[in-house]
């Protein structure tokens, strides 16, 4: 072929994708394949051999490595030359071929500690990745011993899962040919009595084995488990009998040329066009041409290795293309991509090379790279689900030094020494963050000196870590759990506590308990009370009134976090915040009011994707609180891009968290039905509506508005005939909920006056109110419900839309029941909060706004309001 035809062929094909069905059991279909000479993973070669020769496979999780083998030989042969060049063995067992590390010496010498009962055997066990290690582990999960049954458990999941170790979720399909350890290495112990034990960790593994195992016990453990409502049974259920969409395959690369001077044409042409398509932001094209080249290089074709190499000392699109060269390079296998990353790695985003090197190197030779860098938080995750043995001493450390990555990764990298070091974070520190993180990582260890741990933290008189030990309690378990959680769910005064303690019970499946779970789901389904009881003792009746205060609080955010809302979640007493700018984020922060502590409950992570699934980053975006669901509602942002790598290959890889909700008290993401985009979201809870408040153009030919439905879990076309507001960039809305009406204020533009709408949901009307005076504010303001004094509350601007300061600040209310607005004349005041960064938290009678410009928080009381004054 020409090289004008190949370049064409090849820009031709970036257009092209390919949609593969999903089979029922979410198994890559099987496909004929030659097996050509390239650069193999353990998992590549098999799910090619698979593909080729019909075999099924198990390989432990935490291996990795590149082989260069292919071309006619036999499954054995190919094996055989790879295995070599791994550093690994296999075999075949149970008609299974496994790849996997054998240690004859270790594997006696721990096997007979755990039989004998020695717990860190079972540690050791799971760290080995030897497949051999599974039926030692099976009997230790059978053991009356409950502490030696719980480290086999967590061992079980570290060895057996199939899926990135830290991840929830599944989110691809199960490779061709690929089955658990559990087919290849059956248990001869009873296991199915175990999915009945009041440990969720110890049921989660024995459902692992069994549906591994296969046969009839598997389809009783599927039956027998579709009630479980824990989260561990839940995750093991999801990974092995996932329910998939179908996939969107990426723009595949083209075949390389068999012909090596038009190969050689090729790369040459694609590394020249790469500037241009920079300044034209053609972003795919440009990834596209480095995907094409790697996959030429895992070919093993030298022209494209070296065209590679060329490329990734680009200074190209910098803050984000270099890393996604060296990331693939880092796929592909060869010496010479290895020598040259031992030269970028200290020099360049780590992160997103780490991406690529775990899908060849694990253990040491993992480490060889990430050791000096392990308190970066893409780093540790990566290392920690490769190399979580191999580095566990160090991640102690870096843990101890208050490190939250590395204390995520202790949670699944597990022991007796991470529950310790846990355990001392979460009782030494008063950092409500890593409080709350050590008493989550606590529960993924799952042992007995976890469950101690957050048994006695349940005592403790401060707030959150009271709420985050009874909340993990739960996904531990066991007798003395249940008492506990009993306990605090009769007798705690805080609904936070009692809501986690339900969760737990639930978890566990205490049914005894089950009439008192009933009973506090039945006091929760009302609207929360509104009593103003301050906990703050800086909000009694003598805090100044008709005037912004500075509180001196300073935002505690690790991005930050500008065009972002925050939210007052009434029945827990926290706000939240979700996402950003400055850098799209999706960063998790809950502020108390009540002790005035930001706790970060997901950092910023985009690029390693770990723990569960969740909205992805960005801004601008709807929240809004749901009093009916006791959630909050979190819509479409804008931001994120491809090289967010794990937004795109786990948080957001079929859109299902577009639109979702989080629970402050359970800490638990759930996808709802795609939503409409909306800077603003209110929510009116007479009829139980989310109302994104977006507005199509005057010239639309349709006036569209939506609804969504939470009892029902349904979108409603609201759309109407008659007058409707005009379409406005970062719209200012809230619900008067005495009145039950929509409130909307449209700041006035230079060809346009201001206007103030309402808009009846059980009547389905709008109306332009007309008041005869109207603040000139400006849009993006905040518009929050003060139910005390049943007004409507705007902090707005005169010019600037963000932050504008106190010469810039206005300050008004709304009555919608008299048509009047109201400007209070407050001397100064922060300014626009933008995109409504404000809510109203009436246990302390004040409006709470996040001021980007200072990075302070700011309180304005209205009126004083007695102690112990209840909203009627």
């Amino acid at each position: 072929m020409a090289r004008k035809q190949l370049v064409a062929s090849l820009l031709a094909s970036v257009a092209v994708t390919t949609l593969l069905g999903v089979p029922a059991f979410g198994q890559a279909p099987k496909r004929a394949v030659n097996v050509v000479k390239a650069w193999y993973t353990p998992v590549e070669l098999l799910t090619a051999l698979a593909q080729r020769d019909g075999i099924q496979w198990a390989l432990p999780e935490t291996l990795a490595g590149r082989a260069l083998v292919g071309e006619a030989a036999t499954t054995d042969d190919l094996l055989g030359k790879a295995c070599q060049q791994w550093g690994l063995s296999w075999t075949r067992s149970n008609g299974v071929i496994v790849v996997h590390r054998t240690g004859d010496d270790r594997l006696k010498k721990f096997t007979s500690a755990l039989a004998k009962g020695d717990r860190a055997a079972a540690w050791e066990l799971g760290w080995l990745r030897d497949g051999r290690a599974l039926p030692p582990l099976a009997d230790a999960l059978a053991s009356k011993d409950i502490a030696l049954a719980l480290a086999a458990a967590q061992a079980i999941e570290v060895l057996d899962t199939m899926v990135p170790l830290g991840r929830d979720e599944r989110v691809d399909l199960v490779p061709a040919g690929r089955v658990s350890l559990a087919a290849a290495y059956p248990h001869k112990v009873d296991l199915a009595v175990l999915l009945d034990s009041p440990y969720p960790p110890v049921r989660a593994a024995a459902l692992r084995l069994l549906l591994g195992q296969g046969g009839k016990a598997a389809d009783d453990a599927k039956a027998g488990t579709a009630a479980d409502r824990s989260d561990a049974v839940l995750r093991v259920r999801q990974q092995i009998l996932p329910i998939l969409p179908e996939v969107k395959v990426k723009n595949s690369p083209l075949p390389a040329p068999k012909d090596q001077a038009e190969l050689k044409a090729a790369c040459a042409k694609m590394l020249e066009e790469i500037p241009d398509l920079a300044k034209r932001s053609e972003w795919e094209q440009m990834r596209w041409r480095v995907r094409t080249m790697a996959a030429w290089s895992r070919a093993n074709h030298a022209a494209a290795t070296e065209s590679l190499l060329e490329l990734s000392d680009t200074k190209i699109q910098f803050g984000w293309f270099p890393a996604y060269v060296h990331m693939h390079l880092a796929a592909t296998g060869s010496p010479e991509a290895v020598a040259k990353l031992k030269q970028l790695f200290p020099k360049f985003e780590r992160g997103t090379v780490s991406r690529g090197l775990e899908q060849g190197l694990y253990g040491n030779a993992l480490l060889t790279f990430t050791r000096p860098y392990l308190n970066e938080q893409t780093i540790c995750y990566v290392t920690a689900r490769k190399a979580g043995r191999e580095a566990r001493d160090e991640l102690l450390a870096w843990a101890g030094r208050g490190n939250g990555a590395a204390i995520d990764a202790l949670g699944v990298i597990g022991g007796s020494e991470a529950a310790a070091a846990l355990r001392t974070q979460m009782e030494k520190d008063d950092d409500a963050t890593l409080i709350f993180r050590s008493a989550k990582a606590l529960a993924r260890v799952g042992s007995t000196e976890a469950l101690d741990a957050l048994l006695a933290a349940t005592e403790n008189e401060v707030r959150v870590r009271r709420h985050a030990a009874t909340l993990f309690l739960g996904q531990i378990g066991g007798p003395k759990a249940i008492v506990r959680l009993r306990e605090l769910l009769d007798k705690d005064a805080d609904r936070l506590v009692r809501a986690a303690a339900t969760d737990g019970l639930e978890q566990i499946g205490a049914k005894d308990d089950q009439i008192a779970v009933a009973a506090f789901r039945n006091a929760d389904a009302g609207f929360p009370a509104m009593v103003h009881q301050p906990r703050n003792p800086r909000f009694g009746s003598d805090f100044p009134v008709n005037q912004w205060v500075n509180l001196k609080i300073r935002i505690r955010t690790d991005s930050a976090f500008g065009e972002m809302g925050w939210n007052y979640d009434l029945s827990n007493r926290l706000f939240l915040r979700y996402g950003g700018c400055s850098g799209y984020h999706n960063e998790l922060t809950v502020f108390d009011l009540g002790t005035e502590q930001f706790i970060q409950r997901r950092p910023n992570e985009k690029m390693a994707g770990w723990g569960d699934r969740r909205l992805i980053n960005g801004c601008t975006a709807g929240r809004c609180w749901d009093p009916i669901s006791k959630v909050m509602w979190l819509g479409p942002a804008i931001g994120s891009t491809e090289p967010s790598l794990a937004v795109y290959d786990y948080y957001n890889k079929d859109g299902a968290f577009r639109f979702c909700n989080y629970d402050l008290a359970t800490d638990r993401f759930r996808a709802a039905p795609k939503a409409t985009y909306a800077t603003r979201y209110a929510f009116d809870w007479k009829n139980g509506l989310l109302l994104p408040v977006k507005f199509t153009h005057p010239n639309h030919k349709t006036k569209d508005f939506w609804a969504y439905d939470v009892k029902n879990n349904a979108w409603l076309d609201k759309k109407t005939a008659g007058d409707y507001p005009r379409d406005q960039d970062h719209t200012t809305a809230a619900v008067d909920q005495d009145t039950g009406l929509l409130v909307l204020y449209v700041a006035p533009h230079p060809d346009r006056p201001v206007e103030t709408w309402t808009y009846d949901p059980a009547r389905n009307v709008w109306k332009n109110m007309q008041p005869k005076v109207q603040p000139e504010g400006v849009p993006g303001g905040g518009f929050v419900y003060d139910p005390f004094h049943k007004l409507l509350f705007l902090q707005s601007g005169k010019k600037a839309t963000q932050y504008g300061g106190g010469d810039d600040s206005i300050t008004w209310t709304y009555d919608v029941r008299t048509n009047t607005w109201t400007d209070l004349k407050v001397k100064t005041g922060p300014g626009n909060p933008w995109v409504g960064a404000m809510d109203y938290d009436p246990e302390h009678n004040v409006f709470v706004l996040f001021n980007h410009r200072d990075q302070q928080v700011w309180a304005f009381r209205y009126k004083t309001v007695a102690a112990g004054t209840k909203v009627k």
